[in-house]
């Protein structure tokens, strides 16, 4: 692996519409069984790292690279559940000006589902790891929102900025839904956002997280998402920011 750019997925379904308009030039096996592929965009080339799902498989994966390679930028990318209050559609996209995951802290002796700060920093000098938060550059993610909102796949969804939420265990039910809402105020929840950001700042390499929404936050019917119109979208918002964000 050797672009500036990598990019990160939980499954390969999810940036899938991405790979059929890429040539791939490799792709290996890790020992730990994680996909490496690399493309080529046009004339830009990539790195894609497929995880797999959840916190522990994406902060495994990402160290597995970073220990050997260190690109310019990491761009995570994949599904994303909406919260409706956020007044978002499926397939609408959200880029991250932040993550939070919200199981870091101390129970709160209140009962309020925001837990209180830990009593000490998980990323040494950076204070708001302690409610397991973790801002990201705003020069890259305003020049990936300039980026989108000036193409004509903004003519097809919304693209937003804002707050996406970690989470361990998916949302599955209204009452829990609206309790998120009410205490972070989230676009979108995922399950792997705050792991992979916590990883890259260890090594100090630029991170930006782009979410489509595939579903409702809560909902379980899965006749109801629509994974096939998330995949076009997100695919078709990295490729803008590949070609175009240097």
């Amino acid at each position: 692996m050797k672009s500036d750019i990598l990019l990160i997925s939980a499954t390969k379904k999810e940036i899938s519409e991405l790979l059929k308009i890429s040539e791939i030039k490799s792709e290996t096996t890790s020992a730990s069984n994680k996909t490496i592929v690399s493309a080529k965009l046009n004339k830009t080339c990539y790195d894609l790292l497929i995880t797999g799902p959840s916190i522990i498989n994406a902060a495994h994966a990402l160290t597995i690279v970073l220990e050997k390679n260190r690109p310019k930028i990491i761009i995570q990318a994949g599904y994303a559940g909406i919260f409706k209050e956020s007044n978002l559609l499926t397939g609408d996209i959200v880029i991250a000006t932040e993550e939070r995951y919200i199981h870091t802290g101390v129970e709160s002796s209140s009962n309020n589902i925001t837990p209180d700060d830990l009593p000490f920093e998980l990323i040494d000098k950076t204070p708001s790891t302690k409610s397991g938060i973790y801002y990201f550059s705003k020069k890259y993610t305003d020049q990936a929102y300039q980026i989108l909102t000036k193409s004509n796949l903004a003519k097809e969804c919304s693209i937003s900025k804002g707050l996406v939420i970690t989470v361990s265990t998916i949302t599955s039910t209204q009452k829990t839904t609206t309790h998120l809402y009410k205490a972070f105020s989230p676009l979108m929840e995922a399950m792997e956002g705050a792991a992979l950001a916590h990883v890259a700042s260890l090594y100090k390499v630029l991170f930006l997280e782009i979410r489509s929404g595939s579903n409702y936050v809560g909902e379980r019917d899965k006749k109801k998402w629509n994974t096939s119109l998330a995949s076009k979208n997100i695919s078709k918002a990295c490729a803008l920011i590949i070609e175009n964000l240097f």
